[in-house]
Parts: structure tokens; C-alpha cells; sequence
């Protein structure tokens, strides 16, 4: 309830602000489980992580690079970022996360890239990259424009191959957020309409109707030609031509981080177009010889079924769309029969 909230927001203030480190590990591994996930229903613990004192005491921990804690202050803070930056005019109240802006975000990621030591901070900082980019096209750009973080973000070229896996997968995440819920939205007061409503409650039903929350199909096209440009080794700048490459990987986990960012590269926009213009993409579409493991073939299935569902089916002659269906029609673990006196030969 209401004061339960409150108390273990007190309590958890305790031990964030204490020179404990464990307790103060402890602090943020409850506001990543159990307290940022009850603040959607209870607007008492939602005010009380927008606070000053815990915005400020997580931006010292990711500055000061606090040696247990900094990854995870990270996390939450890019979790925690209002989608609407602007001023609520006409009142004397501003943006309740006016001390969490982007752009002091954005320094907060800079910051944070140039001192990572090891695996676990670097997974930390592509979950905060991510979590933020997806949140608007706006954000997203922001990460895009700035060589450092869109350099340090979309590589797959360095560390292990677990690495690659956790970044293709940031990269659909984006690709995947909130793409349902876009809406055309246009209105030349926003302010009007911001301050007659209430912050609490309708924040997010405003804030789609206004057209900033997810990534537009466009941006989901930018972001996948970034790729390209981040990991180019042959001059050619082609992000499948890189992603292919993953595909051919004898690591199932990579295999899959591969597919699962083709899939949601072909559910946007002009993204299956790009993939079907890279040669032999087609045929590896349909092959069923390419995948074994059974994860493996259901993530390619989503890819075919991703693929029939987007706006490039219209250009595909009807065989290869009779093909596709097919392959759809069939299943995704379907074997082609082989005769019995092949079999015995």
C-alpha cells in the first residue's frame, strides 16, 4: 500500500546513501527488482525515485565510478528518464525529472564508456544505452550522433562472443520498442494540453498520443544501417553483409542473436527490403539446412513469418511469395521426406 511504499523507500534511502558498499548493492538491487517495478501502480514510490537526493546520489555513484555500484546506478537512472523533457508551463511546477535530463544522461554515458573495466560493466552500460535509446527517436539520435557512444554501442568487433549476443540483442530490443503503439498526433498547443492533465496518471496515454514514445520505423532503418558503418571492414558499409557473418557462426548463442536482430530488422519499415537486397539472402530464407538447433529454427520461422508480414511482400513476385508462405505453412521444424529406396541404397 501507500505507506508500505513510503517505508521501504525510506529504508532503501538509508542504505543508498550509507558508505556500506554492500548495503548500498543491496539499495540498488531492490530498486531494480521490486521497487521501480511496484512504482507503475503506486505513484507515492514513483515520487519518490524522481526525488533530488536519489537522482543526485546515483549521478555521484556513475561519476564517481563507484567500484560495485556504478554499473547498476547507471541502469536505473537511464530506466528512469521522463520521456517529456520540456517545462510544464504556466505553473510553478517543472519536469519532476528536471535534474535527469537527457543531455546530463547522455554526459553520464560519455563518462561512464571511457572507464569500463570489464564484462559486467560493459553489459551494464549497452543495457542503459539501450533502455534509453528505445524510449524515443529522439534519444535514439541523440545516441547515434555522438561517435563515441555509437562506436562503443554497435561494435562486434571486440570481446567475446557473449558480447556480440548482448549487443545484437540491445539493438532489437530498440528495434522492437513500442513499435505498435505509434501514432500520428499533431497539436499546436502542447502546452494546453500538458497542463490539464493529470501527470500522474496520464502520463504515458499522453505521451503516445503526442507521438514520442517508441522508434518510428525510419529511425529503426537508421540505427540498422549504423551498424554497417560502425563494424565496416570491407568498405561497403553493409550491415547484413556483418549480420550474415554472425549467422555462419558455429556458436548457437550467437546464431541466435543474429536472427533475433533480423527479425525485428524486417517487422520495420523498409528493413526486409535491405535484407532481401543482400544476395543469397533469399535462399538462405529458405533453406532448411542452415539451422539445426531447435531454438534456432523457430527464430528463423519468425524471420520468414517477419518478412510476409512487412511492407515488402507488395514487391516480391508471386513465386517467391508462394514459397515464403510455404515455408510458413510448413512449420518450423518440417524435414523433407526422403524416399525409402534412398534410404536403403
Amino acid at each position: 500500500d501507500s505507506g508500505s511504499g513510503s517505508g521501504s523507500g525510506s529504508e532503501n534511502s538509508r542504505y543508498l546513501g550509507s558508505n556500506d558498499p554492500l548495503a548500498q548493492m543491496s539499495a540498488l538491487d531492490m530498486m531494480q527488482t521490486k521497487i521501480i517495478p511496484l512504482s507503475k501502480k503506486n505513484h507515492f514510490i514513483d515520487n519518490w525515485l524522481d526525488s533530488v537526493n536519489i537522482n543526485e546520489t546515483l549521478i555521484q555513484m556513475v561519476k564517481g565510478k563507484h567500484p560495485f555500484c556504478a554499473g547498476s546506478a547507471l541502469q536505473i537512472l537511464s530506466s528512469r528518464i521522463r520521456k517529456r523533457t520540456f517545462a510544464i508551463t504556466g505553473t510553478a511546477e517543472m519536469n519532476r525529472s528536471a535534474t535527469m535530463t537527457p543531455a546530463i544522461f547522455i554526459q553520464l554515458l560519455i563518462t561512464f564508456s571511457k572507464q569500463i573495466n570489464d564484462e559486467v560493466e560493459k553489459i551494464a552500460y549497452i543495457d542503459s544505452v539501450s533502455s534509453f535509446a528505445c524510449q524515443n527517436n529522439i534519444h535514439l539520435e541523440m545516441i547515434l550522433k555522438n561517435d563515441d557512444l555509437r562506436e562503443s554501442w554497435l561494435s562486434l568487433q571486440l570481446g567475446q562472443h557473449k558480447m556480440k549476443v548482448v549487443v545484437m540483442n540491445s539493438i532489437a530490443m530498440v528495434m522492437d520498442a513500442n513499435s505498435q503503439k505509434q501514432k500520428t498526433y499533431h497539436n499546436n498547443n502542447v502546452n494546453t494540453v500538458v497542463d490539464t492533465m493529470d501527470i500522474d496518471h496520464e502520463e504515458e496515454k499522453e505521451e503516445e498520443e503526442m507521438g514520442t514514445v517508441g522508434i518510428s520505423d525510419e529511425m529503426s532503418v537508421i540505427l540498422y544501417k549504423a551498424i554497417g558503418k560502425v563494424n565496416d571492414v570491407s568498405g561497403d558499409n553493409n550491415t547484413t553483409d556483418i549480420i550474415m557473418d554472425q549467422v555462419k557462426s558455429p556458436l548457437i548463442e550467437v546464431r541466435l542473436g543474429a536472427y533475433e536482430l533480423l527479425r525485428a530488422t524486417a517487422s520495420r519499415g523498409k528493413g526486409a527490403h535491405l535484407m532481401l537486397a543482400y544476395g543469397g539472402f533469399l535462399e538462405f530464407l529458405l533453406s532448411r539446412n542452415v539451422e539445426t538447433v531447435k531454438e534456432g529454427k523457430e527464430l528463423k520461422y519468425n524471420i520468414v513469418k517477419a518478412v510476409l508480414d512487412s511492407e515488402v511482400k507488395g514487391l516480391l513476385t508471386d513465386e517467391i511469395v508462394s514459397l515464403l508462405e510455404k515455408y510458413i505453412a510448413d512449420g518450423p521444424y518440417y524435414v523433407r521426406a526422403v524416399a525409402a529406396d534412398v534410404l536403403f541404397e
